[in-house]
């Protein structure tokens, strides 16, 4: 297991008993760890640039995030604990994505139902997409 001295692996040992653990020194880096946090880094930059706005609240910032981890866990990766499986599989249970589902994507402007009183007021709320919110289709907003 590789960590680093931000916490208490003390206790960590006694939890995963046999586990050889790298704890790096002050001032270092694990190579594996820093090199997913720049895949997430540079694949929620491309999702930022595909939309048109030029600033971002940290709500929409949290999202993109999201967004982004959530699509990379959906599909295998080379040297992972498994070639067919996903992460998203073997921890959560969660499917292949299903294509059939119509889904907007981060940062698409919509109007959604908010409702009806049977007068003439209007029936939707102007919205921007922040990400999914569950496997059939719906998103925050």
């Amino acid at each position: 297991m590789f960590c680093d001295n931000e916490f208490d692996h003390e206790t960590i040992r006694n939890v995963f008993h046999g586990t050889i653990f790298d704890v790096c020194g002050a001032g270092e880096h694990v190579p594996v760890v820093e090199r997913s946090i720049r895949t997430i880094k540079e694949r929620t930059r491309c999702l930022c640039k595909s939309v048109p706005y030029k600033r971002y609240t940290d709500l929409m910032t949290v999202h993109a995030v999201l967004t982004t981890v959530r699509w990379i866990i959906q599909f295998p990766s080379k040297g992972g604990i498994s070639e067919q499986l996903s992460p998203s599989k073997i921890l959560e249970g969660i499917d292949d994505p299903d294509i059939n589902i119509k889904r907007i994507g981060f940062g698409t402007y919509a109007l959604v139902y908010a409702g009806t009183d049977n007068i003439m007021s209007e029936r939707s709320v102007h919205c921007i997409d922040l990400s999914q919110s569950n496997l059939t289709g719906g998103n925050f907003s």
